[in-house]
Order: C-alpha cells, then sequence, then structure tokens
C-alpha cells in the first residue's frame, strides 16, 4: 500500500486575513474625513458650532438628513421643524429625509414660536436666537406620539415584533442571549455581550423620562429598570465597547433600522456602516434616546465652551436662560451616578462589571410615581437660571453671510492676516504658495478637471481631507474566492 503523499499529510496554512468578506454596497461609503458643520445663526462664527457630525454617506462624503436635521432638533429641545441653510451662499437646503447632505457648513434656523402677543410670525432680518439644551441630563424625552415621522413609522414593525416590557428576575445574559442568539449588527455568536442601548448609569434620567418611553402596561417596577428586555440586545464585545464610546448611533434610514457612525473609524464604517441590524426587541425609544446621549457631548466642545453668554433651557424650567461660559462648564460638570460612584477610568472593566452586571440583588429600585421634583437630580444651580434682569445677548444685525465683526476683531484678524503673509514670504522662497493662492482664486467655484484638483481647492480652504490615493483610506475589495 502506498504511502500518503506529503502534500496531503501537511498543514495548509491560510495569508493574513484583511477584511471579512461584506463587501455589498461598499462603494456607496466614504473613507474620507468630511464632516457637516452645523452652527447658530444668531451668534458670531468664532463661537457658534452646534455640532460636527462625521460624513459617512455617499462615495463622495455626506450626511444623511434626516439624522442630522433630527440631531439639530435634539439638541434645540425636540423642534425637528428647523431649515438648513448654506453658510456659503445662505441657499436654503431642500432634501428628503433619505437624502445625503453634502460635507460643509451650514446654518440652523428655526422660526420664534407664537406667544399670547405674538400669535403670528413677525417678518425679520434678525434670525431668531433660539434656545438649546446643554446636555442629555437637561433633556426631556419628546412626547409619547411625537418622535419624528421616520422614527413612529417604525412602530408597526416594532409591534409585530410583540417587544417584552416585562424585567424579569432572572440573569438578563441568559434572557437575551436565548431570544437573540446571535450580535444582532455583525451575526457573531461568539464573544457577545448584553447591550444596554440607553446606558444602565443613566437610570436617573430613565426615572424622569421612563413614563413617556414605555407603555401604560409595563411591568417595570421593582427590579432594575434599564433591564428591561426593551432595552438590550445582544451585541460582539468590541461592537458594545465603541457603542459606548459613542462612536456609532442605531438610526431610521429608508424605514429600516441601521448602525450610523458619528466618527472616521474606517473599518468599522467599511463592516457596518448603513447596516441593518438583525430582529430586535428593543423598542425604538431607546434607541432614540441612545442617539441623544451620544450626539449631546458635541454641542459642550464648541458651542458652550467660547464665546459670550448663551441662551439655554432645560427640563423642568419653562423659561429659557442666559448662562455664561462658567455657567455652562458648571453645568456640564454636574455629577452622574455613574462619576460620582466610579473613580475608575470610563470604558473600564470594572466599571462595565458594576453598571452592567447581572447581580439582581444590587440592582437599584425606582419609584416611577414619586413626584418629579423630588425625583430631578440634576438640579439646575439657582445663580444660573433665576439671576434677575439678566442682559440679554447682543445679536447679530444682519443675516448670518452678513455678519460684522467687532472693531477689535477686525484688527485683530488683519494682523494675523499680515503675519501669516509675512511668514509664507519668508519660508515661500520658490512661490508655490503664491501660485496656489493665484490658482485657488481662479478655481475656488470650479469646474474641477479630476478629484486631484477638488483635493487641492479644499486643502487650499484649510480643511483636513485625506489624498484618494493614500492606500490607507482604500477599501480592499480583491477577496480571494
Amino acid at each position: 500500500m502506498a504511502a500518503p503523499s506529503a502534500a496531503i499529510r501537511s498543514v495548509q496554512t491560510r495569508p493574513p486575513q484583511r477584511f471579512p468578506p461584506h463587501a455589498e454596497l461598499v462603494d456607496t461609503l466614504s473613507f474620507k474625513r468630511r464632516y457637516v458643520t452645523i452652527k447658530h445663526p444668531a451668534y458670531y462664527d468664532d463661537e457658534n458650532t452646534l455640532l460636527t457630525l462625521y460624513c459617512p454617506d455617499g462615495k463622495a462624503g455626506g450626511l444623511h438628513f434626516g439624522t442630522a436635521r433630527i440631531a439639530c432638533g435634539i439638541i434645540t429641545n425636540n423642534r425637528f421643524n428647523g431649515s438648513f441653510y448654506s453658510a456659503f451662499d445662505n441657499h436654503h437646503i431642500q432634501l428628503a429625509d433619505d437624502d445625503i447632505l453634502a460635507a460643509g457648513v451650514y446654518y440652523y434656523y428655526l422660526s420664534k414660536p407664537p406667544t399670547p402677543l405674538a400669535p403670528s410670525p413677525v417678518a425679520t432680518t434678525e434670525p431668531y436666537r433660539y434656545p438649546v439644551v446643554p446636555s442629555f441630563q437637561y433633556w426631556s424625552f419628546p412626547a409619547k406620539g411625537t418622535l419624528p415621522p421616520s422614527w413612529e413609522a417604525l412602530r408597526e414593525s416594532e409591534a409585530l415584533a410583540q417587544v417584552d416590557f416585562t424585567v424579569s428576575s432572572e440573569n438578563p445574559t441568559t434572557t437575551v442571549t436565548a431570544r437573540d442568539l446571535t450580535c444582532r449588527l455583525s451575526t457573531y455568536d461568539l464573544g457577545c455581550e448584553k447591550a444596554h442601548i440607553l446606558p444602565r448609569h443613566e437610570a436617573a434620567w430613565f426615572t424622569n423620562n421612563g413614563l413617556k418611553m414605555l407603555p401604560d402596561d409595563a411591568n417595570i417596577i421593582g427590579f432594575d429598570t434599564l433591564s428591561t428586555t426593551a432595552n438590550l440586545m445582544l451585541l460582539r464585545a468590541d461592537l458594545y465597547k465603541i457603542l459606548d464610546d459613542k462612536m456609532f448611533v442605531i438610526v431610521p434610514k429608508k424605514g429600516r433600522l441601521v448602525s450610523h457612525f458619528l466618527v472616521p473609524a474606517n473599518k468599522y464604517v467599511y463592516m457596518h456602516q448603513n447596516s441593518e441590524i438583525q430582529p430586535t426587541r428593543v423598542t425604538i425609544d431607546f434607541f432614540f434616546a441612545r442617539l441623544a446621549w451620544a450626539i449631546f457631548p458635541m454641542l459642550g466642545q464648541r458651542f458652550l465652551k467660547f464665546g459670550g453668554k448663551k441662551l439655554l433651557v432645560v427640563a423642568g424650567k419653562e423659561s429659557p436662560f442666559e448662562a455664561t461660559i462658567a455657567d455652562c462648564a458648571r453645568l456640564l460638570a454636574t455629577p452622574t451616578e455613574s462619576d460620582a460612584n466610579s473613580p475608575e477610568k470610563p470604558g473600564s472593566s470594572s466599571k462595565r462589571a458594576r453598571l452592567d452586571g447581572d447581580d439582581d440583588d444590587q440592582d437599584a429600585e425606582f419609584d416611577m410615581n414619586s413626584s418629579k421634583d423630588d425625583r430631578m437630580p440634576f438640579a439646575v444651580p439657582p445663580s444660573i437660571c433665576d439671576e434677575p434682569d439678566a442682559e440679554p445677548a447682543k445679536l447679530p444685525k444682519a443675516l448670518p453671510n452678513w455678519l460684522q465683526p467687532t472693531p477689535e476683531q477686525a484688527k485683530l484678524a488683519t494682523m494675523k492676516a499680515i503675519a501669516l503673509q509675512e511668514e509664507r514670504a519668508r519660508s515661500d522662497r520658490d512661490g508655490f504658495w503664491v501660485d496656489e493662492l493665484a490658482w485657488y482664486a481662479d478655481h475656488r467655484f470650479g469646474p474641477f478637471s479630476d478629484s486631484k484638483e477638488v483635493l487641492r481647492a479644499e486643502l487650499l480652504e484649510g480643511k483636513e481631507v485625506m489624498d484618494p490615493d493614500d492606500e490607507i483610506w482604500q477599501a480592499p475589495l480583491d477577496f480571494p474566492d
């Protein structure tokens, strides 16, 4: 009998894996670092940036318009009827929710709400100085049935899925694993964890808002409120980590719940951007609250950090109030349950174990029938919102693209420009920069002959872009059979 061949007995190795073969419709995504910047029209341009949103949609790099509109509505106290205008030419942007908003800078306008003294809108050239909510803790969930239409439309499919709002005394991990079986985004069956869609450490916020998020017959009293199975789903551990890091959210697009990335995480964007999640029994209210939870920190990065007084509004206070930048810092520094009880760094394993642990003996009980004032854990410091006769901030006297700087700002800008030109003249011995400026003066409005010229113009405009020829940003599509 012949001896087995060496080829049959040898171990066969495989080449290093680049990406799992999940390349459906990847050509509809963008892997460039482009952003949509949303500004408030009633503040000066050095202090009016509300949100900066990553643009992973569309090959050229854009943003799902419905997601941008709803994000703006959330931070403006659930006013979802605003209008977008281009900061470049003040052009009114009129798009459907599932259209793509091009990367760029936009103003978000709201009309002044009617009052008994002014029941109808008054024509004015001054943009309305609408108030914003400073953080998630001071935001109130919309009343029942008043979510944006794209979200409310999902309730029919939610009803078909028979969402279970009860909280079982059994181990939540066992219950959710038996229900979902695999990660609801990647379909992996190993290395998965039960993910709280609304983070468990936001239980105090949920105590104030839960009655608007759950049906009247929801049986959630007596257990950890946010461990209702309507707030839990199975996710692969790394996806759960980046979900808690506010890297992506789950939103409706074209009538389906899909993942949407808020930061340029290219491999994850390649694998999961706009991917429909597997069937789940999580109610859309928790997904909407998660979107707000992920969006609000952006407001504190620029708008609440720079400039003069800001007009704010908070849950439990009927009237907006003026807040200085120092006041805004105090509001943002208000401790949450997780901050007060956690000496570890955010995202540490010990904190995750405490916040998402399955020991029901340690779960807090919440009385949903207590008075709202008694349950409000995030009291606004009286010195911030109760200042008598607070001097209102001055409004610009024209539309955003005509804003005029103060004499001091103009003088400082001139000095900066002169210093910059002198430095460029010193370092640009060959006249390269002068040639580039001359080219840009002729081509800033296009047309462009190819993508290289588009990149050249964006670099001269100071945008953070990546050369499309850089292989780091190229999605590998040549998978082996």
